[in-house]
């Protein structure tokens, strides 16, 4: 029988690349071993957080350090130490604010 731990790194993200983040988002929270394939694929996602634009804050994105690129327009709560640690975690990562 085959489950999710037995399935290759690489299919899993590109299972997750096709998907928007609120699903990855609510996927994560379904199993701790689908929230950890989340978090090892962070640095190749592209996160979208505007629809959680009144609900994102700085606390949240400490979740989401080695994110590759991730957009924050309209993210009202986001302030330049949100935006600081997820560049501590990733120099090279893509915010889009």
């Amino acid at each position: 029988m085959t489950t999710i731990n037995t399935l290759n790194k690489d299919t899993i993200y590109e299972i997750q690349k096709y998907l928007q983040t609120k699903e990855l988002i609510l996927l994560s929270i379904t199993c701790r071993d689908l929230r950890n394939m989340f978090k090892n694929n962070l640095n190749r996602l592209s996160l979208d957080l505007r629809l959680f634009r009144y609900k994102i804050t700085d606390k949240c994105l400490e979740h989401l350090k080695g994110v590759h690129t991730i957009y924050l327009n309209r993210c009202h709560l986001i302030t330049y130490k949100g935006k600081d640690i997820l560049r501590k975690a990733n120099p090279n990562v893509k915010i889009y604010r």
